[in-house]
């Protein structure tokens, strides 16, 4: 982009300076460069009242005013109400000072005293860059208003500065009355308190860096005028604060954005209702439900497994199976488990509970891990089919009782076909053939086929349904010519085949009556009608219990088909009557095809089959059941058709999601810990410790290994307090426990013990929590030192400041004189004087404040031995006008840091002159690096055989202005040691007299 051409005249600038001197020249040299200035003030008060009725196009600001109002906050005003762009001048202000100039965002420093080209040239980047930052805000302004979410802007005072119309419509506030109002007036949200946004505390907390972003989610009341009586009163708000900061990273307020989340809330308001009353149904549930982990131990119980036991979940919870069952039921239920573990898949088996010899289905699941396919847990549903038994041996009573009502019915009984054919007979009908008539003698096998043509006009012929009853009696002859006999038939049977089968197929149930022996027979027929009375009424009582069963019961042909259901799989899968499932396939009602014709086929193969399988609601939704299904036969073993029984399990299911969901976080809870963790058995053995437990630990292996055997404590009496705890609880806490390694290096820790008990509080083992805090210490034996150097640095920067104005006076008349008086030559020479001096005075106050006043660090990746080579070949040449020998022992890696180099080679010639000057010719220096992994700082030595330095200066080393050399200033290893708390790393001396002198630097490395 071009640079905008300014035209000078039009450029009017306010000076705001106290010193009067001083501001009689800058508006000189201003006007001399064609700028207009249009007053000079001496107070921030005055400034802000020109800046109001005069718009300049500048201000140039001393930082240091009288008056109540200094030059910091006279900048924020006009640079807030005003946007009028402000420079300031300053001699030179302290630490706090300076930041507080940051915040109001100047344009730039003038250091007093300056040139008239360094004015120049500030002023013109100044107004090229106003016009820039004006410029953009406005494509900024344009591109918040077009977005979807409500956006506000608030200075660091929490004032509005911006509003978005989304924003508006949501507060109810138009954003001309909404500007420079607080943001709790405009943003009106419940329980500030409890979601932790106070708007002055949360401004403050992100302008002072605590925090970089606040997101909540809170209720806002809408305000102002645009919003109707009709709209809603109270919105549900998602939002998020987040600092702005400036190119210096310097934070200006933040900017909160959020959106109408009302009916997203409406929807998780539903959700939860939903879960809940899925979770009431689990603790409903008449079935004893509990999950186990691999050693047999009780994870979760529901409320009618408590009440089974008579204990409470606490009583429960981390209890072995063992200790509720008997000896034979552990052992059946350990061999149970362990078939789940291994194979993955559900086991089914029937038990009698000793407590009340009820008889149950037991039905163990594995919990299987998303990540790792292995079985974390199992969950147990036991289903209580004590009434089912009951039932189904009634209806296998039932069923023989059929069987001997036919067989041994006193009633002679023939099934015959429509042709008359003989299909069945019992044994009475044989007695009655060998009575009457013995010469026949056909057995039971041989009458079936024969025609009984004698009968054939006693029958009427029909297709399907009941034939009518007919009552007839026929004298017969029989083998003995002596007697006759008189049969009573009964034609009253049920035709059973369908109207498109042979009428060869139907069958027609015929009683014969010897009615010469009316009384007997008219008693048995008598009993047979009880017998087949109950027998009906055995069935009626079996399909009403399948119809009213809890469980969803279906019955299914041999194709695949629904034939029958029961109400509860009507309600389980979301249909209002059985019309609307009879005859559809089974398939469809499941959510994987493949899956119900592989259950098909294993009831083909082994006649039942249990498991858990998707199943899919008339609405398309899927949810979990537990299937235990069963191949029906006739007496024969023939097929018949396949029955299912189902339960809902989708509760159980999410409650292993949500067990499985809790163990991994306490897992990466566990591992990802920045404290080191141990903890043992009841024995003192190592069971369980984190990373960072075992990095800070010396020991190669921790594995079976005793806690009171560990090197960290072995030489101390740590580990006696350690058993102590073990045998008789209580902890304790140490926070200097010290520890030299093999290379006597030494390590601080903090440790906090305590015991590890059960349910019951009994010690099981110790827990043991550690940090390293070597670094720690070492920082708190560096305080004094840098409260020292903070002190010195006030004292000077309030020195410099006094004397720069002055002295800013002096160079700015001299200069004015030199350019606008050159033909008074005689003056020449006594210009320069006066100038030399001032520079020279003015280069004392600049190497003054260079150890007063902290550095800007430009913070880079570099590699520290190509740094120590730049460094050393700066000064080899001293080197070697005293034939010293230098020798490296770098650290065999690449050792890699982030830090300044201009400042660290610095301290590393500053170390390297110190020792040349502390030796005689022909010494030594030996420079070394190395890398602790354990603290992950790089470390450099630079160690000399010089004079050393005596027990009494050693401590004052780093003190500004100590020095043993006559010219020295003292202030160069202060600004070393500044310059290395600066990188966050530090500066260590070790010397004697006479023995040479070791100098250690650390940094952090990458």
């Amino acid at each position: 982009m071009a640079k905008k051409a300014y035209t000078v005249e039009k450029i009017k600038i306010l000076i705001v300076e106290d010193e009067p001197e001083v501001g009689e020249v800058t508006k000189c040299i201003l006007e001399s460069l064609g700028y207009a200035v249009l007053s000079i003030v001496s107070t921030g008060e005055e400034a802000i009242k020109i800046v109001g009725r005069m718009r300049p196009d500048l201000v140039l600001m001393d930082i240091e005013l009288g008056g109540d109002i200094d030059g910091i906050n006279a900048a924020e005003q006009i640079h807030d109400r005003f946007n009028v762009p402000v420079v300031y001048l300053t001699a030179y202000a302290d630490e706090d000072k300076l930041q507080r100039a940051k915040v109001t965002e100047p344009y730039g420093y003038i250091l007093k005293p300056f040139k008239k080209e360094e004015l120049q040239a500030t002023i013109e980047m100044t107004l090229y860059k106003h016009e820039t930052e004006n410029k953009l805000k406005r494509e900024i302004d344009t591109t918040l208003r077009s977005i979807g979410d409500a956006v506000i802007t608030v200075n660091k005072e929490g004032l509005i500065t911006f509003m978005n119309p989304v924003a508006e419509s949501l507060t109810g506030w138009k954003q001309e009355a909404a500007l420079n109002r607080d943001l709790t007036e405009i943003f009106n949200i419940k329980d500030k308190e409890t979601i932790g946004f106070e708007v002055g505390a949360s401004v403050k907390s992100i302008t002072d860096g605590d925090i970089v972003s606040l997101s909540s989610e809170s209720i806002l009341i809408p305000g102002g005028n645009l919003r109707s009586s009709k709209e809603k009163t109270e919105i549900h708000i998602e939002f998020k604060a987040t600092p702005i900061r400036d190119d210096k990273g310097i934070t200006t307020g933040f900017v909160l954005v959020f959106r109408d989340i009302t009916e997203h809330k409406q929807a998780e308001e539903n959700l939860r209702e939903s879960e809940e009353r899925y979770r009431s149904l689990v603790e409903s549930s008449d079935d004893p439900i509990y999950l186990i982990d691999r050693d047999m131990k009780y994870l979760f119980a529901n409320k009618k497994f408590l009440s089974r036991l008579g204990n409470s979940l606490d009583e429960v919870v981390g209890q072995e199976y063992s200790q509720f069952d008997s000896p034979e039921g552990t052992q059946e239920f350990s061999v149970n488990v362990e078939q789940v573990y291994k194979s993955g898949r559900p086991v089914s088996y029937e038990f009698k509970n000793p407590l009340d010899d009820r008889v149950l289905i037991r039905t163990l699941s594995p919990v299987i891990d998303s990540e790792t396919g292995s079985v974390i847990a199992i969950t147990v549903i036991s289903k209580d089919i004590s009434d089912r038994k009951r039932v189904e041996e009634a209806l296998i009573n039932s069923e023989k009782n059929f069987r001997n009502i036919f067989q041994f019915v006193p009633e002679s009984l023939i099934v015959l076909s429509n042709q008359m054919r003989v299909l069945n007979t019992n044994k009475a009908f044989g007695e009655l053939i060998r009575k009457y008539a013995p010469e026949v003698n056909l057995s039971e096998e041989e009458l079936r086929g024969k025609i009984i043509s004698e009968l054939h006009g006693h029958f009427g012929k029909r297709n399907h349904g009941f034939i009518e009853i007919r009552r007839a009696s026929e004298k017969m002859g029989v083998d003995d010519k002596n007697k006759e006999l008189i049969i009573e038939f009964d034609f009253a049977g049920k035709i059973f085949a369908e109207e498109e089968e042979e009428e060869e197929e139907a069958r027609i149930v015929v009683a014969l009556r010897d009615i010469t022996e009316r009384l007997s027979a008219e008693q048995a027929g008598k009993r047979a009608e009880v017998q087949r009375t109950a027998a009906l009424e055995e069935l009626r009582i079996k399909e009403n219990a399948i119809a009213s069963s809890i469980n969803a019961v279906v019955f299914i042909d041999l194709v695949g088909n629904l034939i029958y259901v029961n109400n509860s799989f009507l309600k389980l899968w979301g249909y209002d009557n059985s019309e609307e499932v009879l005859d559809k396939p089974a398939e469809q009602f499941w959510q994987n095809k493949e899956e119900f014709l592989k259950v098909k086929r294993v009831l083909q193969v082994k006649g039942n089959w249990t498991g858990e399988i998707l199943a899919k609601r008339k609405d398309g939704s899927v949810f979990d059941v537990q299937l235990s299904a069963s191949m029906v036969t006739d007496e024969t073993g023939k097929h018949i058709c396949m029955m299912g029984a189902f339960v809902d399990i989708t509760e159980r299911k999410q409650a292993q999601r949500e067990s499985i969901k809790t163990l991994k976080y306490l897992e990466h809870l566990f591992i990802n810990v920045s404290i080191g963790i141990l903890s043992t058995d009841s024995k003192g053995k190592i069971v369980m410790s984190n990373p960072v437990g075992r990095e800070l630990l010396p020991d190669e292996t921790i594995e079976d290994v005793s806690i009171f055997d560990l090197s960290l404590w072995k030489a101390s009496d740590l580990a006696k307090r350690l058993r102590k705890v073990l045998e008789t609880g209580g902890l304790f806490e140490e926070n200097d426990f010290r520890y030299l390694d093999k290379d006597r290096k030494q390590h601080i820790f903090f440790l906090k013990v305590s015991p590890l008990e059960d349910i019951d509080g009994k010690i099981i083992g110790i827990l043991v929590l550690m940090r390293e805090i070597t670094n720690l210490k070492k920082l708190e034996e560096n305080l004094f030192q840098a409260e020292k150097m903070a002190s010195i640095g006030q004292l000077a920067s309030g020195v410099a400041h006094k004397i720069r104005n002055p002295l800013a006076v002096i160079k700015s008349t001299i200069q004015f004189c030199i350019e606008n008086f050159p033909d008074h030559s005689e003056f020449e020479k006594a210009f320069d004087v006066v100038q030399r001096n001032a520079d020279a005075a003015d280069g004392m106050i600049f190497d003054l404040l260079n150890f007063a006043r902290p550095k800007e660090l430009k913070l880079e990746r570099h590699l520290i031995h190509d740094t120590i080579d730049k460094a050393y070949r700066l000064v080899e040449l001293d080197f070697l006008q005293k034939k010293i020998e230098v020798q490296k022992q770098f650290y065999g890696g690449k050792i890699i840091a982030l830090y300044d180099e201009e400042l660290i080679m610095e301290v590393l010639i500053n170390i390297l002159l110190n020792s040349i000057q502390a030796m005689k010719d022909c010494g030594k220096i030996l420079i070394t690096t190395d890398y602790d992994s354990f603290t992950k700082y790089l470390i450099i030595d630079i160690e000399d055989n010089g004079y050393g330095i005596s027990k009494e200066n050693i401590k004052k080393v780093f003190d500004p202005f100590f020095s043993t050399k006559e010219k020295g200033t003292g202030l160069g290893l202060s600004i070393c040691h500044k310059i290395m708390s600066d990188h966050k790393g530090s500066i260590s001396i070790d010397s004697e007299g006479n023995k040479g002198t070791k100098v250690t630097i650390t940094l952090p490395a990458v």
